[in-house]
Parts: structure tokens; C-alpha cells; sequence
């Protein structure tokens, strides 16, 4: 397939001289050359790439110090061997270049073995994290334009599929369930059901023995590019036991992970003592005002932690942690958050309970004991409501 008039269409004329200039040169050297991945992806769906990869039939580092050589307003401003890899400056613009390689994961979970430098295409292609990703589009004179798909990558794009490209993968590279993350919030797209089944089995019985820098570097790259979309990611990553990657014994109540209103946090650590004057509204005034009147309330109990902090918003929880209450509020969000109590006044009343004041002491005594048991089912909170009516007669 030929998008010709797709690429003219997507890219920019300047894009498009840069391009011709590095086909114009690597016909002259016989080397073959390609748009690979994220690019490719992007343009055919017709969103904005965030990067430009170039993949090289050959040496990646040599080619790009001849183009170093041979052009005006080229740089190459870093290489990496092991991988035979070069970010070059183009007039302005940044690409990267690789060469064509076959590699290994001998220790699953930390950086693959390069066994091959210069493959050709088809050999470099299943070491990509998803068929969405494994597109290329030719830069070769002979055919420029042409797409190759050798995963039916096309087909996967057209019908929004994010699908990993053999059943060893997250195995291989734990880290490509964090990007499938990324790439389904960013493009609207969802994990086909094979996918999705290998990635929770993958969660359900993970391997420690990883690269943890690797984890990090992709969790900070998946939440620092999809800042309009954060709360989002944040919550699938909860809901999907991707979280355990980092730490399986979190507890974590997604309803409070993420503030709508991150500004406020920020300027909540700021404001004044005086904030009228900033007109914010009462909803705003009432988070920062709650949060300096938890900073300086003195919690002598964990039932006085539950009861304060239940009904704040969380903007006004990371405020106090931010200002000295951050055991306080770290113990609520791990381990508190999500417990509520079953019992209602109802239920005491069909026990033979006049409604009285003593409501309030029975629903704080079976609290307590939630707080201690989570796990407490209702018939269960009702006994306990037995056992404190007892104690009190």
C-alpha cells in the first residue's frame, strides 16, 4: 500500500525536504531506509506524532555522520553503540536513527541482547511492543511511500486494537504494559482480548527479577505526555493492576488517587493567610480552608483520622500532606479510603433502638472495628452492634 497522499498531506513541506534529502543519500550509499513506528502510526491515523524514527538497513551511526558530512544545519548531538543508535539535529529538527537489529532477552524483564546489527527490516520488526507499532513506511527511491506490514498492523490501527506481537512479550519487557496503557488513553484504542489476557496473567504472577529503572523511566514518560488525559491514565492503571509492577502490596481507593484540580493544590501550598482577595469560589476557598484546619488539628486516634478526613476532597488532603500531615493522610489513602460501614439507622431501629444520640456512638464503635477488620460483612457489623449493647448493659 502507498500513502503517498496521505504523507503530503500530513507532513509539512520542510518534513518532507529533510526526508527527501536522507532518501537522496542513502540511494547514493545503497542503504536502505524507513519511517518506523510512532510516526507511521500517527500519520495514518492523522494525529500529531511526538517523534521522529528513522530505521537503517545498516549502520545507523555511520549513516549519520555522513549526513553530518554532506548537509548544511546537520548535528549528530549523541550516539549509543550498544544499540547502534543516532539522534541527529536536521535543520531544526530532531530524529533519531537506528540501526535495523535482532536481539534476545537471556534474563526476561531487563535489556535485550543486540545478536545482530544491519538485518535486514523483517528480522528488526518483532522485537516492536505492539503490530500498531511494527508499520514502516519506505524512504527508498525505488518505493518511497510504501507501507510494510508484516503484523497486519494496518488492520489492528483501523480497528483500534492494541495487540502485543507474541505470547511471551510482557514476559520479555514488562514495561510494554505500561506503554499499551499509554497508547489506549492516548489514542482511544483497547487491548484485544488475547492482550488483555496475557497482561493479567502477566500482573497475577509477576516477575521482581526486572529492571526497575526501566519501569520508572516509562511510568514517568506515560504521565509526563499525557498530562490533559492524567487523571485517566491514572485510574486505568489502578483498575488494571498495572500499579502492581511498582508495588503489589498498595492498597489504593481509586476514587481518591487523582485531584481534578491540580492549580489548587499547587496554590494551596502558596496562598496567604488573606485569600479574599483572589475571588476563588466557595467550593475553592472551603479545600484550602479545610486544609489548614487539618495541618493544625492534633489526631490522637485512627477513628479521628477516618472521620476528618472522609468527607475532604483530595485537593484538600495533598494540601495537609504537603504541610506536615502526610503520615496522616498517607494511612487514610493506603488503608482507610475505602472502608464504609453497612448499618444504617434503620437497621438499629429494627433492633429495637429508639433514635437517640447513642446512634452516633454505635456507628463510631463498629467504625473503629471496620477500621481494624475491612473485610466485615454486614451481618457481621450487626453482631458487633450486639456485643457494644451488651458491653453498655
Amino acid at each position: 500500500m502507498n500513502i503517498l497522499d496521505i504523507y503530503d498531506s500530513y507532513f509539512s513541506q520542510h518534513k518532507q525536504s529533510i526526508f527527501r534529502t536522507i532518501s537522496n543519500i542513502a540511494y547514493k550509499y545503497g542503504i536502505k531506509m524507513y519511517l518506523v513506528g510512532g510516526i507511521v502510526r500517527d500519520m495514518l491515523l492523522d494525529v500529531k506524532s511526538l517523534d521522529i524514527d528513522v530505521i537503517v538497513e545498516g549502520n545507523a551511526i555511520e549513516f549519520a555522520k555522513q549526513l553530518e558530512k554532506e548537509c548544511d544545519n546537520v548535528e549528530v548531538s549523541s550516539i549509543h553503540k550498544d544499540f547502534m543508535t543516532a539522534k541527529v539535529k536536521f535543520e531544526g529538527k530532531s530524529i533519531d536513527f537506528a540501526s535495523t537489529r535482532n536481539e534476545t532477552y537471556p534474563r526476561a524483564g531487563h535489556l535485550p541482547v543486540v545478536t545482530e546489527i544491519g538485518c535486514k527490516l523483517k528480522k528488526d520488526v518483532p522485537r516492536r511492543d505492539f503490530t500498531i507499532n511494527t508499520l514502516a513506511m519506505s524512504l527508498n527511491r525505488d518505493d518511497f511511500g510504501e507501507i510494510i506490514d508484516y503484523y497486519n498492523g494496518y488492520e489492528d490501527l483501523k480497528n483500534r486494537t492494541i495487540k502485543i506481537l507474541h505470547n511471551k512479550s510482557f514476559e520479555d519487557d514488562p514495561t510494554r504494559i505500561i506503554r499499551g496503557l499509554k497508547y489506549a488513553t492516548r489514542l482511544d484504542f483497547k487491548l484485544d482480548t488475547k492482550t488483555r489476557l496475557l497482561q493479567e496473567k502477566y500482573l497475577s504472577n509477576i516477575n521482581h527479577d526486572m529492571c526497575k529503572k526501566r519501569i520508572l523511566q516509562e511510568f514517568k514518560k506515560t504521565f509526563e505526555k499525557e498530562e490533559e488525559k492524567q487523571a485517566l491514565v491514572w485510574q486505568e492503571f489502578i483498575d488494571q493492576g498495572i500499579y502492581k509492577l511498582i508495588n503489589e502490596d498498595a492498597n489504593i481507593n481509586i476514587k481518591l488517587l487523582y485531584p481534578h484540580n491540580s492549580w489548587l493544590v499547587y496554590f494551596g501550598l502558596l496562598a496567604p493567610e488573606k485569600i479574599d482577595d483572589f475571588e476563588l469560589t466557595k467550593p475553592e476557598q472551603d479545600i484550602i480552608l479545610e486544609a489548614r484546619r487539618i495541618i493544625n488539628t492534633h489526631y490522637q486516634n485512627d477513628l479521628q483520622i477516618y472521620k476528618e478526613f472522609k468527607p475532604q476532597r483530595i485537593e484538600t488532603l495533598l494540601i495537609a500532606a504537603s504541610r506536615g500531615k502526610g503520615k496522616e493522610v498517607e494511612k487514610y489513602l493506603n488503608h482507610f479510603s475505602g472502608i464504609d460501614i453497612e448499618i444504617t439507622g434503620a437497621d438499629l431501629i429494627n433492633l429495637g433502638l429508639k433514635p437517640s444520640k447513642e446512634f452516633k456512638d454505635i456507628f463510631d464503635y463498629v467504625i473503629e472495628q471496620k477500621l481494624n477488620s475491612p473485610h466485615l460483612t454486614k451481618c457481621e457489623e450487626l453482631e458487633i452492634v450486639k456485643e457494644y449493647l451488651t458491653k453498655q448493659n
